[in-house]
């Protein structure tokens, strides 16, 4: 996995969106996070182990995140709801797309959970 964006919403007031984002450039592993509240100006990025790849893309197996590509779904009856946004790339070229906008695939919550404590451990966030 070169890049990973995982973004959702949590809330409908401005900047109630989470950020969650790797990339792997020039044998470095950078991370960063936008917690909800802040803007994404004030998105804290940090140079990471290889670990923390590994982390990711165990959680990403565990929850079947590649099936996830091509989702994209959402519910025209609900006007201040819930989004989010994945972007995947791997070495070999694949990719992940999937978005939706209060539709989820499947294991979306455990997933949601997961990388939030893998982003915690690793930033300190409470």
């Amino acid at each position: 996995m070169n890049i990973f964006e995982f973004s959702y919403t949590n809330g409908c007031f401005m900047d109630s969106n989470i950020i969650y984002k790797f990339q792997s450039k020039g044998g470095k592993c950078i991370a960063s996070y936008k917690p909800v509240g802040a803007p994404r100006e004030e998105a804290v990025e940090k140079e990471v182990p290889e670990s923390f790849r590994e982390k990711i893309e165990e959680a990403m197996k565990k929850y079947q995140v590649r099936k996830w590509n091509g989702f994209q779904k959402s519910n025209p009856h609900v006007l201040d709801g819930d989004s989010f946004q994945l972007f995947v790339k791997f070495e070999e070229g694949e990719g992940i797309h999937a978005s939706g906008y209060m539709e989820w695939p499947k294991y979306y919550r455990e997933f949601v959970k997961e990388i939030a404590t893998i982003y915690a451990e690793e930033f300190g966030i409470n």
